[in-house]
């Protein structure tokens, strides 16, 4: 019976204890409680947002009021009356409150022009729909993505040249004429304007998301070097033409003091829309008759005449 017991150990295997290794990591906690508080991030940020859009509205404002309504009246001197720094910030205001008229305009006066700026519009964002930036260390991308990416990249530089072109063109800058001196010109005048400025608007729309768009390309970086300058180049023209064609129609279109002198009789002729101010003192615009007359007047005492309800150069000029 002795030889029927089980053997100790089984054959092939060693009697030694198996060893077990703990490996021990420190947990990582999850809770929100134990997360950084993004608060003060967020309130950066913020901050740095409303400061770039106050300086944004700031430099369209102050751009379109120098180089666009003052150019317009032959008074390259003339300032908004709430001063550089915040007339610039309230004439951005009206700007972009008189946009969308403009671009209706455009509309009204050649629906194909209004047709084509909405197709620029479409094809830049269609393509930020599907463009998927290089990764570095990911996965390579495939030909039709580099195909597709290449082809938008030349069609970004390509558009940008027109867009440059067409902010430079004799037949635009024609366009852009000064204030007429008569009275029955200055509505034909503001509609050109608003022509001019709702094509201008949808330029830099659509140049903002091939800029956009140039960035987020699977393209290689010397060609991405090439595209993106010029569409900067191309983004910056056609601001300046916005800000000129935009900035005419907006003072036009915004109501202004009507002076007169309370001891005249109240007519047409008697009647000082003051629009801004000079060096040397308050400019108005005095109507004679069909005529408009735009002038300096030192000897100005606003406080000795009567304030009129407010009116735009537009109203003031009708009959």
């Amino acid at each position: 019976m002795s030889q029927l017991a089980r053997p100790s150990g089984s054959p092939g295997r060693s009697s030694a204890p198996t060893k077990v290794l703990l490996v021990r990591q420190p947990m990582k906690s999850v809770r929100s409680r134990d997360l950084a508080d993004p608060l003060p991030v967020r309130l950066a940020l913020g901050v740095i947002i409303a400061l770039g859009t106050v300086f944004l509205l700031w430099l369209i404002g102050t751009l379109g009021f120098t180089f666009g309504f003052a150019r317009s009246l032959g008074m390259p001197g003339l300032q908004h009356e709430q001063g550089p720094w915040l007339g610039g910030v309230i004439f951005g205001l009206d700007m972009l409150i008189h946009l969308p008229t403009s671009i209706l305009r455009t509309g009204l006066v050649s629906p194909l022009w209004l047709l084509l700026g909405f197709a620029m519009l479409c094809l830049p964002a269609a393509g930020l729909a599907a463009a998927r930036p290089l990764t570095p260390g990911g996965p390579k991308p495939s030909s039709l993505t580099v195909v597709f990416s290449n082809v938008g990249a030349i069609a970004a530089g390509l558009f940008s040249v027109a867009a440059i072109t067409w902010t430079l063109l004799p037949l635009r800058l024609e366009m852009l004429q000064p204030v007429p001196r008569v009275a029955t010109g200055v509505e034909e005048w503001l509609e050109t304007m608003r022509f001019v400025a709702g094509l201008d608007a949808f330029l830099v729309a659509t140049l903002a998301l091939w800029l956009v768009l140039a960035m987020r390309l699977a393209i290689v970086n010397w060609l991405r070097a090439l595209i993106v300058p010029v569409v900067i180049l191309a983004v910056l023209i056609a601001g300046l033409g916005f800000a000129v064609s935009q900035g005419s129609v907006a003072r036009v279109l915004t109501p202004l003091p009507v002076l007169i002198d309370a001891e005249v009789a109240e007519t047409e002729d008697q009647r000082l829309l003051l629009i801004g101010e000079s060096s040397r003192g308050p400019v108005v615009i005095r109507r004679s008759g069909d005529g408009l007359a735009v002038r300096v007047e030192p000897t100005l005492d606003q406080s000795a005449l009567q304030l009129l309800p407010s009116r735009s150069l537009r109203d003031f000029a009708r009959p």
